[in-house]
């Protein structure tokens, strides 16, 4: 029978294994989520979570009684995927993809940005943003999904806030720019499949 987070917490506390086991199990793939929210792909998001798991275990002692062990779990798990990735891309030293070469052709307004969004679901924003580079699934993981202020995020990457609003407003751009383009596309694809009926006509005067 599944323990209760008291007891959890205590097993963890007194370094049983097996209650760490059951807590990994219980709480691994919500966990995994996150990891993946913020990865490349599957298999270094399943090393965030690994390394995730063992900070958590490990550093233990840093647990505040009273707060839930769930959320705590995730924090830890989120803030130390963020610090590999941080390391990974050097996201303080190197500039964001192609800011250099901004130009107005690139802005998308407020009222395009929700026309499109309002096209699609949230598990549709989550597959857009793996499109996304690095650096800006980083930024916009960070504010639009874990609700992080431009302070938090500068504590964490060692970017100014200055430059996290102004690269969080890019990778907004970015996205709307994917979605649109894989919208429109998938517009006209539709529009030029030909019908059933049309596939007759088509039939029907080839064999006259």
């Amino acid at each position: 029978m599944q323990k209760s987070e008291i007891e959890h917490i205590e097993g963890i506390q007194r370094g049983d294994r097996s209650m760490m086991q059951e807590v990994y199990e219980l709480y691994r793939r919500k966990m995994f989520g996150i990891c993946a929210r913020y990865s490349d792909n599957k298999e270094e998001a399943a090393d965030y979570l690994h390394d995730g798991f063992l900070k958590v275990f490990t550093e233990f002692g840093k647990f505040k009684k009273g707060a839930p062990l769930e959320a705590w779990i995730a924090t830890v798990i989120r803030n130390n995927t963020i610090n590999q990735i941080r390391k990974k891309i050097r996201i303080s030293e190197t500039p964001f993809d192609d800011e250099t070469s901004r130009n107005k052709n690139d802005d998308i307004d407020d009222d395009e940005q929700e026309h499109w969004m309002q096209n699609i679901t949230s598990e549709e924003v989550l597959y857009y943003m793996e499109m996304l580079s690095a650096k800006y699934r980083l930024i916009l993981n960070m504010y639009a999904i874990d609700g992080m202020t431009h302070k938090e995020i500068a504590q964490q990457t060692g970017m100014s806030e200055g430059t996290s609003k102004s690269q969080l407003s890019r990778a907004r751009v970015k996205l709307i720019q994917i979605i649109r383009t894989d919208l429109q596309k998938k517009s006209e694809v539709k529009t030029l499949k030909p019908t059933r009926t049309q596939n007759k006509a088509v039939y029907y005067e080839q064999i006259r």
